[in-house]
Protein backbone atom coordinates (compact mmCIF):
# COMPACT_ATOMS: atom_id res chain seq x y z
CA UNK A 1 0.00 0.00 0.00
CA UNK A 2 1.35 3.04 -1.00
CA UNK A 3 0.47 5.46 1.83
CA UNK A 4 1.76 9.00 0.36
CA UNK A 5 0.03 8.12 -2.70
CA UNK A 6 -3.72 7.50 -0.60
CA UNK A 7 -3.04 10.46 1.40
CA UNK A 8 -2.97 12.94 -1.43
CA UNK A 9 -5.17 11.43 -2.92
CA UNK A 10 -8.11 11.45 0.32
CA UNK A 11 -6.54 15.20 1.44
CA UNK A 12 -7.34 16.52 -2.23
CA UNK A 13 -10.99 14.47 -2.25
CA UNK A 14 -11.93 16.19 1.10
CA UNK A 15 -9.82 19.09 0.46
CA UNK A 16 -8.17 18.47 3.61
CA UNK A 17 -4.93 20.71 3.95
CA UNK A 18 -2.43 19.62 6.88
CA UNK A 19 -0.13 22.33 8.82
CA UNK A 20 2.67 21.35 9.71
CA UNK A 21 3.73 24.43 11.71
CA UNK A 22 0.28 23.54 14.04
CA UNK A 23 1.54 19.90 14.37
CA UNK A 24 -0.79 18.28 12.00
CA UNK A 25 0.90 15.68 10.14
CA UNK A 26 0.53 11.93 8.25
CA UNK A 27 1.88 8.45 8.88
CA UNK A 28 3.62 7.83 5.05
CA UNK A 29 5.81 5.56 5.43
CA UNK A 30 5.31 1.68 5.58
CA UNK A 31 8.82 1.51 7.77
CA UNK A 32 7.40 3.47 10.50
CA UNK A 33 4.07 1.59 10.58
CA UNK A 34 5.35 -1.80 10.38
CA UNK A 35 7.46 -0.52 13.20
CA UNK A 36 4.72 0.29 15.27
CA UNK A 37 3.01 -2.97 14.44
CA UNK A 38 6.30 -4.90 15.94
CA UNK A 39 6.08 -2.97 18.95
CA UNK A 40 2.04 -3.48 19.63
CA UNK A 41 2.63 -7.15 19.19
CA UNK A 42 5.62 -6.91 21.94
CA UNK A 43 3.00 -5.39 23.96
CA UNK A 44 0.69 -7.89 23.44
CA UNK A 45 3.31 -10.38 24.38
CA UNK A 46 3.34 -8.70 27.86
CA UNK A 47 -0.70 -9.12 28.40
CA UNK A 48 -0.87 -5.43 27.50
CA UNK A 49 -4.04 -5.13 25.72
CA UNK A 50 -4.94 -1.93 25.44
CA UNK A 51 -3.93 0.45 23.09
CA UNK A 52 -5.25 4.06 22.05
CA UNK A 53 -4.25 5.78 18.38
CA UNK A 54 -3.90 9.63 18.96
CA UNK A 55 -4.90 11.63 16.33
CA UNK A 56 -6.30 8.60 13.74
CA UNK A 57 -5.69 10.36 10.79
CA UNK A 58 -7.03 8.43 7.74
CA UNK A 59 -7.05 5.40 9.83
CA UNK A 60 -4.03 3.65 8.15
CA UNK A 61 -2.48 2.13 11.86
CA UNK A 62 -6.10 1.42 12.60
CA UNK A 63 -6.79 -0.94 9.76
CA UNK A 64 -3.64 -2.40 10.23
CA UNK A 65 -3.97 -3.30 14.25
CA UNK A 66 -7.23 -4.52 13.60
CA UNK A 67 -5.68 -7.47 11.39
CA UNK A 68 -3.40 -8.73 14.40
Amino acid sequence: MDLLKQTKYLCNLYNIRPNSLLGQNFLISNLVLDSIEENILKLNNEKISNVVEIGGGFGFLTNKLLNL
